[in-house]
């Protein structure tokens, strides 16, 4: 069994993770940048250190709901501006199609807090599939295609950080 230590001091069991780290290596101390740059020990570290729930999922009102999803559209918007896709619009002024994917999946990480980024893709995915989208090259709303409809670990990094960001501000937010 290979070993990690979290830049906290949190022990991390790295193999199944990645059984070939843990073949190589007894031990390894990991700094923020690691777990940063490395999707699969984020995952690890969402999917073996989650904590069993403490208390009944709490009921949210729609106004709450709304506003959480409004809060993670605009960070998602803005993440998307800095990788030089400008293409979001404002919550106030996005489609309705696209706010109701947001309040499904802020739905979706309230019901199931321990849901990973790999699961809220997984949802979003469903949901998209269900309203007739597909994959395509180059998104086109008219046509209902989208480059990031196919499996997650298909995606490219940067990518698969707007599910680590849109599920972080729903745990902040809840």
């Amino acid at each position: 069994m290979a070993t990690g230590t979290l830049f906290d001091g949190t022990q991390v069991d790295l193999t199944p993770a990645r059984p070939a780290l843990a073949n190589r290596f007894a031990s390894v101390t990991l700094t923020h940048e690691d777990v940063k740059h490395h999707d699969w020990l984020c995952e690890a570290v969402y999917t073996r250190l989650a904590p069993p729930p403490k208390e009944p999922a709490m009921t949210y009102p729609q106004t709450r709901i709304e506003e959480i999803a409004r809060v993670a559209h605009e960070v998602n918007r803005a993440y998307c501006a800095s990788l030089g896709d400008c293409s979001q619009k404002p919550w106030s002024e996005a489609p309705q199609w696209q706010r109701d994917s947001a309040i499904y999946n802020v739905r979706f990480h309230l019901a199931n807090p321990y849901a990973t980024p790999e699961d809220s893709h997984q949802t979003w995915m469903e949901e998209k599939r269900a309203a007739g989208w597909t994959y395509a090259p180059v998104k086109d709303e008219a046509k209902k295609e989208h480059p990031c409809f196919r499996p997650y670990s298909e995606l490219p990094p940067e990518q698969r950080a707007k599910d680590y960001l849109f599920r972080g501000v729903i745990h902040a937010m809840r």
